[in-house]
Formats: C-alpha cells, structure tokens, sequence
C-alpha cells in the first residue's frame, strides 16, 4: 500500500481554521486533512489529488465569508493571501537588479512603478508584487478569483505595451506555477 501524499493548501490564523477544515470536509468532502502549526498559524495540508479542487472553492468559500488570515500555498509552498492570485513573473532586463525593499510602490523604480500603474488599470484591480532576486524577478498578484479573465487581460496588457522594463514576462497557473514555455509573454519590448 503506497503512503498517501499530502499538499500543504491553506495557512490559517484565528477562527477561521474551524471554518475552512468544516468546509473542505462537510461541503468538499475530502476525507483525509492533516492539520499542523507554524508560526504563520495553522496549516491544513490535502491530498495531492484534492490540492487544486480544494485551493478553489476553499478560496472562494474564504472570500464568500469574508474569513481573515486566511493564505492559500502555491506550488513552490509560498503563502498568498486568499483573495489574490499568481499571475505572472517578470524578470528584469539583465543589467538592472532590484532588492527585496521592491514589494513596495515607493522603492520601485519610476519605469517599473509607470508599467505596473497601466497594468492596473488594464486589469482593474488592485496588483500586489513581490520581489525574487534568485530570478531578478517580480511576481504580479492580483486582487481576483477570475484567474481566466485576468491571464486574458494580462495578454492583452502586453500586445498593447510590451514588456517595459522586463526582459521576459512568463504567465503562471493559478496556483502559482510557472509555464516556462509559454510564448505569448515572450514579446517585443514596446518601443
């Protein structure tokens, strides 16, 4: 009999622990949930096999109730706050390099901070970002379940603009797994 393999899917704080496992077990009924604490809070790992099912209607099931710190784990077992999705990972032209102070608008560069203002409006809604100085990369995270819609806006965005002051934008899944081989985000820096 071969060990059943489990995927860390939500990090938890406060009462909403209760909530989330009652409803990956009552309303989702996946059997087998192991809970564990870190010093984020409580995380509630899921069969592999109910990762995905669970990451989206626990998300929604999140949102609906208006829970708080409630963070969904992607695929490479970083905490995003419920509510928000992956949607792309922009590396930075070879000669430029950030630092991890970038997470905030007021650290960005000027270029970096105009292209992120068009995107923003492009997507029509609230954008959060990240820093990846492994990769020299920010990671776009915007506020929305519609994870379709916006990979869609997000294509749009760069026919339209270019890449800016990225090199290469690489689209990910909607649990934050990148598609290396995606070619659409590889376009033309807009001149």
């Amino acid at each position: 009999m071969s060990k059943l393999e489990l995927k860390s899917t939500f990090i938890i704080g406060g009462d909403s622990v209760r909530l989330i496992k009652k409803f990956l077990t009552n309303e989702l009924q996946i059997e087998c949930i192991r809970e564990w604490k870190c010093a984020e809070g409580n995380v509630i790992d899921v069969p592999k096999e109910d990762y995905e099912r669970a990451l989206l209607e626990g998300q929604k099931y999140a949102v609906e109730e208006n829970l708080s710190y409630v963070y969904w784990i992607n695929q490479y077992n970083e905490a995003i706050r419920c509510g928000y999705l992956q949607l792309a990972y922009a590396i930075l032209r070879r000669q430029r390099k950030g630092n991890s102070l970038w997470c905030l608008d007021k650290y960005l560069p000027e270029d970096v901070v105009e292209y992120l203002g068009k995107m923003r409006r492009t997507l029509g809604v609230e954008v959060e970002h990240s820093y990846h100085g492994g990769d020299r990369a920010l990671c776009f995270t915007p506020q929305s379940l519609d994870y379709r819609e916006l990979l869609r806006l997000m294509e749009d965005f760069i026919v339209k603009e270019g890449t800016g002051p990225f090199s290469r934008i690489i689209p990910l899944t909607f649990t934050g797994e990148k598609l290396e081989k995606e070619s659409f985000f590889l376009l033309k820096t807009k001149k």
